[in-house]
C-alpha cells in the first residue's frame, strides 16, 4: 500500500517542499533526492517524513511574492 512522505528543506525566503507518493521511506527518500538533484540543490539534506492520511487539506504553499 503507498504511503504520502513529505520533505521540506530550509530556504533564504522559501525552502522547499516535495510530496511523493511511495511503497516506503527509502523509495520515497529517492524519488525526493532525484528531484532535488534535478533542482541544483544537491546539497540539501533530505527531511522527509511519512504524512498521516486523514480529512482535510493537504497541503497549501502560498508561495513567494
Amino acid at each position: 500500500m503507498m504511503k504520502i512522505y513529505k520533505h521540506t528543506g530550509s530556504g533564504i525566503y522559501v525552502g522547499s517542499c516535495i510530496i511523493v507518493a511511495a511503497d516506503n521511506d527509502n523509495e520515497a527518500a529517492e524519488m525526493i533526492r532525484k528531484e532535488l538533484d534535478s533542482w541544483g540543490l544537491r546539497n540539501e539534506k533530505l527531511n522527509v517524513y511519512e504524512l498521516e492520511i486523514k480529512k482535510g487539506v493537504v497541503h497549501v504553499d502560498n508561495g513567494d511574492y
